[in-house]
């Protein structure tokens, strides 16, 4: 864990969350298989976050600003984000699921 994760994850504590940080998962080679990497290893989530009075888990990969700085350039100006530079609808988010 690096310290920009420290730091991201005693935020979300400060905001009452119950945090772990590094959590491993288990993948059956099924479920490998259905997002197409039958061959990786145990992926790793940095920071999971649950709130027990709103009741969301956040499973966050956390990136410091100098690992995406050319990325977050093309959409932050003036210490805003520009509409349509959601990571999540522009697909610079990754993640799976299972029902």
């Amino acid at each position: 864990m690096d310290a920009f994760e420290q730091i991201i994850g005693q935020l979300l504590v400060e905001e009452k969350y119950w945090v772990r940080h590094s959590v491993k998962i288990d993948l059956t080679p099924e479920e490998k298989r259905s997002i197409n990497k039958p061959s990786t290893l145990r992926p790793e989530i940095d920071i999971v976050a649950y709130n027990t009075i709103s009741d969301p888990i956040y499973l966050l990969e956390v990136k410091s600003y100098a690992s995406y700085r050319k990325e977050l350039g093309k959409h932050w100006r003036n210490g805003y984000m520009q509409t349509g530079a959601n990571p999540v609808t522009s697909g610079k988010v990754q993640g799976f699921h299972s029902d």
